[in-house]
């Protein structure tokens, strides 16, 4: 997947899908490689790391009630911190509704 000619991840996207609406994104939980990536690409967001990945088949995982309270905590501090995130990253939000819209379904789709 591609927005304004770059590879994203699905985060990056589910990211763009925000910006699209003005929504500033706080939060993300994932493995080790996801949390990075997206701290890397969407700046100091509160991230919630939930397994390591050992190779492209297995993980070192939390229990469920480690992960809910790992990702519990970081949501409580995002939304703590949420004076400190901007509502809308990179370029403009009117080209990333355009190319959402292109990446759905063409240029008759709709796009928050």
């Amino acid at each position: 997947m591609a927005l304004n000619g770059n590879a994203i991840t699905e985060g990056e996207f589910n990211a763009a899908f925000c910006r699209c609406a003005g929504v500033p994104v706080i939060f993300a939980s994932g493995d080790d490689a996801a949390v990075e990536e997206l701290k890397t690409r969407l700046g100091s967001i509160e991230t919630a790391e939930t397994k390591k990945s050992l190779s492209f088949h297995s993980a070192e995982t939390l229990t469920p009630e480690a992960f809910v309270r790992r990702i519990a905590a970081g949501v409580k501090w995002a939304l703590e911190r949420l004076p400190q995130f901007p509502a809308v990253y990179g370029q403009d939000a009117g080209d990333a509704r355009d190319q959402l819209q292109e990446l759905y379904a063409g240029p008759d789709a709709s796009v928050i």
